[in-house]
């Protein structure tokens, strides 16, 4: 049986947002979607800087998903306590860069220590205060955002060693829906495969030699895992692994 239609605003017109746009009239044709965008014509026009632009939302609303980043927690409050009526649900996506890590490859999940420095955390933690849902990303593949491109073109600064968490844009979009359908008010929940990989790893799957970059990051890596989310939300992946051929050169 087919659940009972959604009516969905999507924040946002960027690569998650339209790679859930493309999927829903496939996979999920019981969602009704309004989009924002900042310029496309064919969106509904929204700017968090731009307050005059909020009036464009006045529709009634089965769950909003807020896909780009915001660090102002002042505008954010203020779009939130005007709107939330609105809404029955809230959904701000985040990443799991927010989570605090003391020692490399340390075990991260969805109720480890987050960085009170991280420049999200403040609107995430107002946002769960209250009966918001943040759905924190790890790092997104897929069509057109290929980390085989990225190590070709020498972007990749991190060192071999370093474990990298993933989450393909499919099962992304995964993830939002069942949060819409069974994520629970002032909850936080992981989007990954919960497979994280070295970039060593990487390279020798693909078999590709990354170009020599000598501004190699320090920074401490993470293993993601998020099993709770997976049961939680009912999630099954279709991409369980960055290391299953999903990647194109």
């Amino acid at each position: 049986m087919s659940p009972v239609e959604k009516k969905i605003l999507l924040l946002g017109k960027g690569y998650v947002a339209q790679a859930f746009a493309q999927r829903i009239s496939d996979d999920f044709p019981w969602i009704n979607l309004t989009i924002t965008s900042r310029e496309k014509p064919e969106c509904v026009y929204f700017e968090l800087e731009k307050q005059a632009s909020w009036e464009n939302i006045t529709d009634e609303y089965d769950a909003c998903v807020w896909t780009f980043p915001v660090y102002d927690l002042k505008l954010f409050q203020q779009f939130f306590n005007q709107k939330k009526s609105l809404f029955k649900k809230f959904i701000l996506l985040g990443t799991t860069s927010s989570y605090n890590i003391d020692y490399d490859q340390q075990m991260i999940h969805e109720q480890s220590d987050l960085d009170v420095e991280h420049k999200r955390y403040a609107v995430e933690k107002y946002l769960l205060q209250h009966e918001g849902i943040i759905l924190r990303c790890a790092g997104i593949y897929g069509p057109e955002k290929n980390p085989l491109n990225w190590v070709k073109q020498g972007k990749i600064k991190s060192p071999p060693q370093k474990y990298v968490n993933w989450i393909h844009v499919s099962d992304l979009v995964q993830f939002i829906v069942h949060a819409i359908l069974y994520g629970k008010m002032g909850e936080s929940y992981i989007a990954a495969d919960g497979c994280p990989v070295q970039w060593q790893a990487f390279y020798d799957y693909y078999k590709v030699r990354p170009v020599e970059n000598k501004t190699n990051s320090k920074k401490l890596s993470k293993k993601i895992n998020n099993q709770w989310t997976l049961e939680q939300l009912k999630v099954d992946l279709n991409y369980p692994s960055i290391l299953l051929g999903q990647c194109k050169s």
